[in-house]
């Protein structure tokens, strides 16, 4: 009976009982696919959080499932979703493994601490992952290859959920859905040489600068996230913000986008085109005429 051995390995010696129950998991997983799915009840209010953090040893037997049908995951009616977060990977299968049995409509997260065990995860195709090593690591790239973005990182989780939102959906709107570059500019004579005589003056505003030096009335698929300004950190300023010599700018968008904005960047009379509507020539010729 798979159930049997699921949920009582008491004949397995205690150095082997992880990696039987390991086993035992994902011959679970791949049954419960194969299984005609029940009707689901059309009302549940209620999230399940199972596999609190230090219940149970590396070692030990899974929860029985009495416990966990007192927990409310076989309750259809009222369970909607289950965390299985504890610091032990075969708890935290067992109870994800018992839930989707009970309720194959439940959202299921889950920990994985072991990363020997993705294929386990992956084999019950569990919802939303957590897994603090890659999380760690992360963390750790973001403080050591760019200290813009970690700067970022750090005022932007001082934000309200609604600023957030709006932040997600400007990018949203503008770049799509899918993953866009994301880079730094400087606001000097080796990031912004066409640019910088303009900066200079204090008339130069964020909303003026992104637009397209083959036709300025469209916006770049760009987006602002941040000026770095000496101490400061100015989250997603707003179009009428003005531009400061040294200013760097963190920006995400389009790579085609972010090509013309390097032209307005590099070139004087893409620049000149966008920030006032005045095309001139780039010739030498042209550029004598006027300097006279």
């Amino acid at each position: 009976d798979a159930d049997g051995d699921f949920l009582h390995r008491q004949d397995v010696d205690h150095g082997g009982v992880e990696q039987a129950q390991r086993s035992v998991v994902k011959g679970v997983a791949d049954a419960q696919r194969q299984q005609p799915q029940p009707q689901q009840a059309a009302h549940r209010r209620r999230v399940v959080a199972a596999g609190r953090k230090g219940e149970q040893g590396k070692g030990q037997q899974p929860q029985p499932r009495g416990q966990i049908d007192r927990a409310g995951i076989a309750q259809q009616r009222i369970a909607v979703a289950l965390a299985a977060a504890s610091d032990n990977d075969i708890s935290n299968l067992s109870v994800l493994a018992e839930a989707q049995r009970a309720n194959p409509d439940l959202f299921l997260v889950g920990r994985q601490n072991d990363p020997a065990d993705a294929p386990l995860f992956e084999a019950l195709q569990v919802e939303s992952m957590l897994v603090p090593t890659q999380l760690v690591a992360h963390e750790v790239l973001a403080r050591i290859g760019d200290a813009t973005v970690w700067r970022f990182v750090q005022e932007a989780q001082k934000q309200d959920d609604a600023w957030s939102t709006e932040l997600l959906d400007r990018i949203t709107a503008t770049t799509g859905e899918v993953l866009s570059d994301r880079w730094t500019v400087d606001l000097d004579e080796h990031g912004a040489p066409a640019l910088l005589d303009h900066v200079r003056t204090g008339r130069v505003q964020v909303g003026a600068l992104l637009h397209d030096p083959q036709d300025r009335d469209r916006s770049l698929g760009v987006v602002l996230l941040a000026i770095m300004r000496r101490d400061q950190v100015l989250l997603a300023p707003p179009d009428d913000e003005p531009l400061a010599e040294n200013d760097r700018l963190l920006l995400i968008g389009e790579p085609q986008d972010r090509r013309a904005l390097d032209t307005v960047l590099s070139v004087p009379a893409a620049a000149e085109y966008v920030l006032s509507g005045r095309r001139i020539g780039q010739s030498w010729v042209w550029r004598t005429l006027v300097d006279r």
